[in-house]
């Protein structure tokens, strides 16, 4: 909520006594942030959208650390597994090979 001036010559916020309060939805596009105004009868509707989208935004997040800690795990997992003497037992020799 930005307080703003409705534009109308006899309205006293033109004087600057008072002014109206809006809503302008902002973004970046291209390294720049772009407002849109929004009409005093979407408010709400954007509140919700604004709540979805944080909510989206955390979930995002919170897969985005569970799969860099899968690629740790895995790659923790085999350094060790890399790391770890051979403990597997040789084929027992034929009488032949004797």
């Amino acid at each position: 909520m930005v307080p703003r001036k409705c534009g109308s010559q006899n309205c006293p916020c033109a004087q600057g006594v008072v002014k109206h309060q809006a809503m302008i939805l902002c973004k970046k596009v291209n390294g720049r942030s772009v407002a849109t105004y929004v009409p005093k009868a979407l408010w709400n509707q954007v509140r919700e959208w604004n709540s979805e989208h944080k909510k989206i935004k955390r979930v995002l997040k919170e897969l985005s650390a569970i799969g860099e800690q899968l690629i740790r795990n895995h790659v923790r997992d085999q350094r060790q597994q890399a790391s770890e003497p051979s403990l597997r037992l040789l084929p027992e020799a034929s009488a032949e090979e004797r």
